[in-house]
Parts: C-alpha cells; structure tokens; sequence
C-alpha cells in the first residue's frame, strides 16, 4: 500500500489566535496520525502535527486543546491512517476554550 486514508470534517470557520478543544473517540487496530489542516485569510492551506495514537480494540476517547494561527480563517481536523488497518471514530466535539489570565489570587478571564 502506497498513501494514507483520512477522516475528516468538513472545514469549520476559525477564529484567529484562538483556543479551542476538540474531542472524538476511537478505535483501530494500528497507529494512527492527528492534524489540523488550516486555510488562512488569503487561502492558503497549512498543517499542523498533533500526535500520533496508538493502537486500541476498546474505544478511546482524545482530547486536545490547540491555539489557531494569527490568520487562520478555516479548520479541519483529520485523522489519519498510514497502513494496512481500520479507524473507527465517533462522537466528535470542537469548542472555543475560554483563556484564564491573571495573578496568582485574582483571575480575570479575558473578554
């Protein structure tokens, strides 16, 4: 076998410079890759490698929290596949993720 095979969402609007959470979970009987395909303002697609995760007969449930580029206006997450095998997944979530600052005894959550 020569490639890959991906899941993927369709893409999403993007806020700039922004937190979000994103949750599925899984199951395959090989390693599998997780990206985000960005599309910035001006149209250009870029990558960024999340990680890979391993191999699991039992759902798994991932999670990762991830800050979108200063002109990201599209995101897609992808899943990937790079061998012989299957990938299920399911029950997916994509969030905004609120960004705490403050000192140590007085948070103010930014606006």
């Amino acid at each position: 076998m020569d490639g890959d095979a991906k899941w993927m969402h369709t893409p999403v609007a993007a806020k700039a410079t922004t937190s979000y959470t994103y949750s599925s979970w899984y199951k395959s009987n090989t390693t599998t890759e997780v990206d985000i395909q960005y599309v910035n303002t001006a149209g250009v697609t870029s990558y960024a490698y999340v990680g890979w995760l391993p191999a699991s007969a039992e759902w798994q449930e991932f999670s990762m929290k991830f800050t979108t580029p200063a002109d990201a206006s599209k995101m897609t997450v992808m899943h990937i596949i790079a061998a012989n095998g299957w990938l299920q997944t399911d029950d997916f979530n994509l969030i905004e993720t609120p960004i705490v600052t403050g000192d140590d005894d007085n948070f103010v959550a930014n606006g």
